[in-house]
Parts: structure tokens; C-alpha cells; sequence
């Protein structure tokens, strides 16, 4: 197993461990609980919200039960460890996906303000952060693999592809764009700079399929 996905499959697991730790904060800092109980979340940091484009997936993920995310994230969770390119089953899947990173965002917020998930630990939140950062980075962006849950624009994937290939393969990803928009919809030319980032998205991660041999 390549070793980006092992530490990707790891940091998942820290996530679900943290968003578990908020909820459990969450409820026993209430009176009383009722079944459909869920905890409120609120993610306030607007630079994340305006660069990730899930504010509809967060708020949809707020009217369910705590039961029913902690069920999903299980199901999220037994699907990456099994095939982790797989798409997931439902938008309550996606929604609880990004939900993990709102929380994580949520709570490093919450512990600059001073007010803990891990009493013992006034760092843990941020701890799992930077860890996440630093070991999906080193493993993975510093190599020149573009990290493709979100849209990129052309040149930021461009600046995420490897350097010693750099030149050539900025050459080939902006033909590779272009042919497939073309195919796509038989349109002339295009003007990449006003495609939409989510076909993109999608444009980039066949690239990264072919570059790599099928293995990412």
C-alpha cells in the first residue's frame, strides 16, 4: 500500500476520534437528551467556508442525529479502509465526510478562545491539525501528488506537480484540459481560465490516474 494512503486512512481515524470527543463534550455538558439529539455545529472561520464550497453539506449534515453520524461515520470509515477511491454512497456520506474537517476547524477555534474538547490536553485539537497537515504533506504534497477532495484552478494544481517533471507536465495537464473539454463538448478551444472548477476536479484526477499508472 502506497504510503500516502496509509497515513490518509490514519489521519481519518484521528478525525472520527476528535469529531467523537466533541460530541461527547457536546452532550455532557447538556441537562437532558433526547434521541434525535444533535449536537450544534457551527463553523465560524469563513475563509475555510469560502474555499471549500460545502457550506450546504455542512448545514445539511446539522439535521441529523448524533446517533446517525456517529453510524455514518462508521460506514465512511469501514468503506475508505476497504477501497478508498470509491465514491460514497449517499450526499449524507459526503456531508459527514466534510463535516470532520468543520469540526477539526471548529474545535482549534474553540482552543484559541479557551475552551477545550480534551480538558487534560489544551493543544489536542490543534495537535491533530498540524499532524494531519505535516504528515499528509510530507508524504504525499511534497512529492507532487495534487490532494483532489476539493477544486483546484489549473495553476494550483500546476504548482502541486512534481518538480523534477514540472515543465513537461505543466504542458501535458493543460492539453490533457483542453482535449478533454473538447470531447467532452465538442466546443472549440476553450478558455480554461473560465471552467468551472468542479469539472476541473474531475479533469485533474484522470490526469493524476494516467500519470501514475492507475495507482494513487
Amino acid at each position: 500500500m502506497p504510503e500516502y494512503l496509509l497515513l490518509k486512512r490514519i489521519n481519518i481515524c484521528k478525525l472520527i476520534l476528535l469529531a467523537l470527543m466533541w460530541i461527547q463534550s457536546d452532550e455532557d455538558s447538556q441537562l437532558s437528551l433526547t434521541p434525535d439529539y444533535s449536537s450544534p455545529l457551527q463553523v465560524e472561520n469563513l475563509t475555510w467556508l469560502g474555499e471549500t464550497y460545502v457550506k450546504e453539506d455542512v448545514e445539511h449534515f446539522c439535521d441529523v442525529s448524533n446517533t446517525v453520524r456517529i453510524g455514518v461515520w462508521g460506514e465512511i470509515l469501514e468503506l475508505k479502509l476497504v477501497d478508498f477511491i470509491a465514491d460514497l454512497p449517499k450526499s449524507l456520506h459526503d456531508a459527514s465526510w466534510f463535516a470532520l474537517l468543520a469540526i477539526n476547524m471548529m474545535l482549534v477555534d474553540k482552543e484559541l478562545n479557551r475552551r477545550y474538547v480534551h480538558p487534560q490536553d489544551e493543544y489536542f485539537a490543534r495537535t491533530v491539525a498540524l499532524d494531519c497537515l505535516a504528515q499528509l504533506g510530507d508524504s504525499y504534497l511534497a512529492k507532487g501528488h495534487p490532494y483532489l477532495d476539493f477544486p483546484l484552478s489549473l495553476e494550483e494544481a500546476k504548482s502541486l506537480l512534481p518538480v523534477d517533471r514540472k515543465q513537461e507536465l505543466e504542458i501535458e495537464l493543460e492539453k490533457f484540459v483542453i482535449d478533454t473539454y473538447e470531447h467532452d463538448f465538442e466546443d472549440e478551444k476553450p478558455d480554461i481560465s473560465e471552467i468551472k472548477k468542479d469539472y476541473l476536479k474531475e479533469v485533474f484526477k484522470d490526469f493524476l490516474l494516467i500519470l501514475t499508472g492507475g495507482v494513487i
